[in-house]
């Protein structure tokens, strides 16, 4: 696929691409390339990327699911970079390939399978029937696929290598003798098609010289979720709860189980896993493993219909091994969903030939507006709102009890405009709408209803919003202030105020909330933003910092671009560097942010 101006940056005009793919493509500064993976497969599969450029492209590559219902990975590139990636369920996959610099760079991404995360020999030992030897078996994949078929394995004891000749099996057996001399001594293996290496060296397995036993180095194996549930798994609906389990090293993992209870009103329907054994009795699920070396992983999913759950559920796998794991704490993960009844069918009268009744809007009254992040009440801008920024709006309708309604991208990437029965009108512009929540204990029922303003939304101090319901036919307006920009950075409690939200720029996990950041320059952090889409675009954004002292500084962003699968929202990556240490409680803004008061600690 060759680039002839520019990729879409966003999901719904973004071409399909298939596996393995090789994209030639060109950034812009601060642009960002859009492309999408429609993965079907029940089990994860892993990916390696591979960017090439030749005028040294700086920023990142990231891979998200488009109904945003997963983690975002992703990895940075500077000139040229590989990594894999997973996709770790079905569905939609934005793929994005984002410039960080102001110069414009060609590029070329290869994305191929990167096979299984286990190798493809998989060695065990024990002491030979005679003295001073050693047992040696070898189970070989033999489902995998291969560039070249082998015909033979190729072993390192110590560190001189023989071949062993043998036909394509998956059971080798053989007796070594002890090498001379002192100390412990490894052994590995390799496949091979004659004289080529058709698989990479296993990892040392360390012997005990005298006696011929395997030593015993701790493995430390952890499990960690892959999937999370959609926002609501309504009766006769399926759910899929997918995990991966990880062995960290440093020694061999044996005799690996993972048990998952399904809870009652849900059934388990299938089950599948890249290694080992499964076994559904009942609601319970059982995966044994034989072993995992330093580094390999396996990943299992269970596919469940939800036969009269009800209310929140949390379903959690459990970990155990024969071999000692030091580090319990990781070794049960779960995942988190909402399941609810079907909808009670209602009978459809005849309709009557009667007009259709117009709402009479109600101005002013029951409905308030606000941006998002949302700030304090008495703040002064807090219904000032900028082109392609998320804003709310919080009304009251009697005699309503309306579910909680989450809106998703369509295929192509765009999202609904009517939500719950819901509509928002900015001047003559409808509305993406994101979300419609009940505001718990409220009496008269009210609502907050979510949702993005249009970038092409008209400027201006009194420009008419009008929110519209179906069911009850119901109408209420008001105004708003929007701007072409109106940034302010994301709190962790989701307002504008107080901690800044924060996670991990390279692993994408959350921080220790209220520990202090080093201002060592090297740790990438990650902070959200709305109402700065324009400035990220123009490349105009401009991060202030303030110490504790009182003292300020600029501070110079790694990368800032709008997430794709949500438009509203920029994220932004910096790092503190040394010349803050000491700065203490500080707080940051965005140039052109009002009323926005966040900080974090820098030790």
């Amino acid at each position: 696929m060759t680039e002839q101006s520019d990729f879409p940056s966003t999901a719904q005009s973004a071409p399909t691409i298939t596996i393995p793919a090789k994209i030639r493509g060109q950034v812009t500064p601060s642009d960002v390339d859009t492309l999408i993976i429609n993965f079907t497969d029940s089990l994860p599969r892993r990916l390696r990327l591979n960017l090439q450029s030749p005028n040294t492209f700086v920023g990142f590559i990231q891979l998200q699911p488009v109904d945003l219902n997963g983690r975002t990975q992703s990895f940075s590139v500077a000139g040229g970079g590989a990594q894999v990636l997973t996709l770790p369920r079905p569905g939609l996959w934005a793929l994005t390939i984002q410039n960080s610099t102001s110069a414009t760079s060609d590029y070329t991404l290869t994305v191929e399978d990167a096979g299984g995360q286990t190798a493809p020999v998989r060695l065990n030992v024990t002491p030979g029937m005679t003295s001073g030897t050693i047992q040696v078996s070898a189970t070989i994949d033999t489902s995998r696929s291969y560039v070249l078929t082998p015909n033979a394995v190729r072993f390192w004891l110590g560190p001189s290598s023989f071949v062993q000749t043998t036909p394509f099996q998956q059971q080798l057996s053989l007796s070594l003798p002890i090498p001379a001399g002192t100390g412990p001594f490894s052994l590995r293996a390799q496949l091979m098609s004659n004289a080529t290496p058709v698989s990479k060296a296993t990892l040392p397995l360390w012997i005990d010289r005298s006696t011929g036993e395997m030593l015993e180095q701790t493995p430390d194996l952890s499990i960690a979720a892959d999937t999370t549930l959609p926002t609501e798994t309504r009766a006769g609906s399926n759910a899929t709860y997918g995990f991966t389990i990880t062995n960290t090293g440093p020694g061999l993992a044996q005799g690996i189980e993972a048990n998952v209870t399904i809870p009652p009103g849900l059934s388990a329907i299938s089950a599948a896993t890249t290694l080992g054994t499964t076994q559904i009795t009942g609601n319970n699920f059982h995966l044994v493993v034989n072993q995992l070396a330093t580094e390999e992983a396996v990943s299992f999913s269970i596919t469940t219909t939800n036969l009269n759950a009800q209310g929140t559920i949390t379903t959690t796998a459990t970990l155990t091994a024969s071999t000692t794991d030091p580090v319990q704490s990781n070794n049960s993960a779960s995942i988190t969903g909402l399941f609810t009844a079907a909808p009670t069918p209602t009978p459809t009268p005849t309709p009557s030939p009667t007009p259709t009744p117009t709402p009479t809007p109600i101005p002013n009254a029951n409905i308030q507006l606000q941006s998002l992040p949302a700030k304090l009440e008495t703040a002064s801008t807090k219904n000032v709102i900028a082109q392609g920024s998320l804003a709310r709006v919080t009304i009251t309708l009697p005699a309503t009890s309306l579910l909680d309604s989450y809106g998703q991208q369509n295929q192509n990437g765009t999202w609904p405009i009517t939500l719950a029965g819901f509509q928002v009108q900015i001047g003559s512009l409808a509305a993406a709408m994101i979300a419609v929540k009940r505001i718990p204990n409220s009496n008269p029922a009210s609502y907050t209803v979510d949702f993005l303003i249009p970038d092409a939304a008209t400027t201006g101090t009194q420009v008419p919003v009008t929110v519209n319901q179906e069911v009850p036919l119901s109408s209420w307006n008001t105004t708003a202030t929007i701007r072409a920009t109106a940034p302010a950075f994301w709190a962790l409690d989701g307002t504008a105020n107080g901690p800044l939200l924060t996670l991990d720029g390279d692993l994408l996990t959350a921080f220790t909330p209220n520990a202090p950041f080093p201002a060592d320059g090297t740790r990438r952090i990650l902070l959200f933003a709305s109402g700065a889409k324009k400035l990220v675009e123009q490349n105009t954004l401009i991060l202030h910092i303030t110490c504790q002292s009182g003292s300020q500084a600029l501070l110079v962003q790694d990368f800032a671009a709008t997430l794709p699968s949500l438009p509203g929202l920029q994220q932004i990556i910096i790092r503190i560097p040394t010349e803050l240490a000491g700065c203490g409680q500080a707080q940051l803004t965005i140039e052109g942010a009002e009323d926005n008061q966040v900080f974090l600690l820098i030790q």
